[in-house]
């Protein structure tokens, strides 16, 4: 069996095992690696063809984010800090080269990513499913009479309140989660 040969069928079971390894349904999808391969040609127009440095890392995650969020909603809106981008950055740049290859920076924004698909589904779950039916229980324990304008007020209030306290502590709770796992992961 030649090189070659070896290599050829190397390939199908590194790819495999690319695609079953790390990340979620979300960052293994062709639709993001797209997203993310386009983020990358956005960013790589500076000096360094074929590497981004810090400033276009971090601007290719909030792009990725940004057009996220046009189909995933707030749930996207919140991409890591700068400070965390960098240090991933840092850790990245093994040979101190002042930037990353196309493949350290698709590693680098599905991590990021990594935790949108549970913000997602927290959000659209509450959404859906839980602040209807709390409104219409506590509308019902009130003995507020429907079609009224304090249904209504009740109804709003009662969404405002998951809205601004529940799901950003429940966003915490998924990245708090997803940070443990990764941090589990590495010490392994």
């Amino acid at each position: 069996m030649s090189s070659d040969d070896a290599t050829s069928a190397a390939a199908p079971a590194a790819a495999a095992e690319e695609e079953t390894s790390g990340g979620n349904m979300l960052t293994r999808s062709s639709q993001f690696k797209k997203l993310v391969n386009w983020a990358f040609s956005a960013c790589n127009s500076g000096e360094q063809h074929g590497e981004v440095g810090k400033s276009e890392l971090y601007s290719g995650l909030l792009l990725v984010h940004i057009n996220l969020a046009k189909y995933a909603g707030p749930a996207a809106c919140y991409p890591p800090t700068r400070a965390v981008v960098d240090e991933l950055f840092e850790a990245s740049d093994k040979n101190n080269s002042g930037g990353i290859s196309k493949d350290e920076f698709v590693n680098i924004v599905a991590a990021c990513c990594t935790n949108l698909l549970g913000r997602i589904l927290v959000y659209y779950s509450i959404l859906i499913l839980l602040v209807p039916y709390i409104a219409q229980q506590v509308i019902d324990v009130l003995e507020i009479k429907t079609g009224s304008y304090m249904e209504t007020a009740a109804e709003q209030v009662i969404s405002m309140s998951f809205f601004f306290l529940a799901i950003p502590l429940l966003w915490n709770f998924v990245d708090r989660t997803s940070r443990d796992a990764a941090v589990n992961v590495k010490m392994d």
